[in-house]
Order: structure tokens, then sequence, then C-alpha cells
């Protein structure tokens, strides 16, 4: 069996969607989320957002976030 090789297909972007406008956001950008239901400390709602961060910017440390009255706030600083 022959396989062909071809040169020059660029490479796919990655299609992975959220719901969190991390590509649209320049650095100093911010958005809040309020607590997601039943997550009484925004631990949950925190670490899913985050999480969200790293499929887009990889685990550099881009984000930064703070917890505050049942909303988490994020902040693009890298």
């Amino acid at each position: 069996m022959s396989i062909q090789i071809d040169k020059g297909v660029p490479l796919p972007t990655r299609g992975l969607r959220t719901a969190y406008p991390w590509r649209e956001m320049e650095i100093g950008d911010s958005f809040e989320v309020p607590f997601k239901e039943g997550d009484t400390t925004g631990a949950t709602t925190r670490t899913d957002v985050l999480s969200a961060a790293r499929s887009v910017y990889g685990a550099s440390g881009k984000v930064k976030s703070q917890v505050s009255n049942g909303r988490v706030r994020f902040w693009r600083v890298g």
C-alpha cells in the first residue's frame, strides 16, 4: 500500500468553542460571571471557566480571577 504525502497543507486552527470571550480579549480586559447553580463559594465556577481559558491559551497562566459577591471576575493578563 502506498500513502501519498501532501506538503503545504495548513494545520487547522482549534475549532474548540467556548461560551467565554477569550479569543476577543486583549490584555487588561475582563468579564464577570455569576456562580453556577449550587456553587456557594465560586470554586466550581472558577475552575470551569479557567479550564475553558486553558483550552485557548494553554497552561501559560494568562488569566487571573477574583471571587466577590456571588460572581467571579476573570482578567486576561498575558
